[in-house]
């Protein structure tokens, strides 16, 4: 990617050594404004699940053939 991107050029331009730019001030932070709301009002509540997690049901049509397929295997 080097050749490709012609890096050789702009170093052979610039003496053998990419180019160095002088690095912008920094602005000074704007100041804070308080906010429009109290904190309390912008925290999200969680959703209520009411749903309790429940083992699953085997039909026994579908139990009772697996057990007749391992009896006969073994």
């Amino acid at each position: 990617m080097y050749h490709k991107r012609g890096l050789w050029a702009i170093k052979a331009k610039n003496g053998g050594t990419f180019p160095e730019h002088e690095k912008k001030a920094v602005a000074a932070a704007p100041a804070k404004k308080p906010p429009k709301f109290y904190l309390a009002d912008d925290v999200k509540k969680p959703l209520v699940n009411k749903c309790k997690a429940r083992p699953t049901k085997l039909r026994c049509v579908y139990y009772s053939t697996r057990l007749e397929t391992r009896v006969l295997n073994i």
